[in-house]
């Protein structure tokens, strides 16, 4: 079994020449070396020269099975908070059934609160003890299986209290 847009590297031994591989009893155009490299689901099967001048035909009986890519989805993908709110929990969902989600987060000393790391939905509060906004981005890698998705991303712009100075009283003239 392996992961969609991924191969597997198949072998004949003994063989010297004449090679063709089959998918499912269908010669594959191209493929007449002893290896070949299967990306699609099948049974596998090669016909070749052995080393006496004879064809053998032999049926290795592979069967390939492939597990769908996961993918995901970050709802929202992108929001803005003040310092020491709750962000609206980022809901990961995908399209293949029993995916899971793993993530990371960058600014981990700028901005505290939310873990570095987790699994399943992000939820929290984060607070940024700086004059300046500072941008939080969470990377989310789906996974289902052996099969490792490609990594989204999903970002909190965490902006500070306002801060204003109270000017001491003053004396205004007519």
């Amino acid at each position: 079994t392996i992961c969609s847009g991924n191969s597997v590297l198949l072998s004949v031994n003994g063989g010297v020449s004449g090679y063709q591989w089959y998918l499912n009893g269908a010669s594959i155009g191209g493929a007449n070396a002893a290896t070949y490299s299967a990306t699609a689901a099948g049974l596998y099967n090669c016909i070749y020269m052995d080393g006496c001048g004879l064809t053998d035909s032999v049926t290795l009986g592979i069967t390939i099975a492939l597990n769908p890519t996961p993918d995901a989805v970050a709802t929202p993908a992108s929001q803005t908070i003040c310092s020491g709110s709750a962000i609206t929990t980022i809901v990961l969902t995908g399209s293949v059934g029993g995916t899971t989600f793993n993530w990371t987060r960058d600014n981990t000393v700028a901005v505290t609160g939310i873990a570095a790391s987790g699994a399943g939905d992000i939820s929290g509060s984060l607070t940024n003890p700086t004059n300046a906004a500072v941008t939080v981005t969470f990377t989310i890698t789906p996974t289902t299986g052996t099969c490792t998705g490609t990594p989204i991303t999903a970002t909190v712009v965490v902006s500070p209290v306002p801060d204003v100075a109270q000017p001491s009283n003053q004396v205004v003239c007519n």
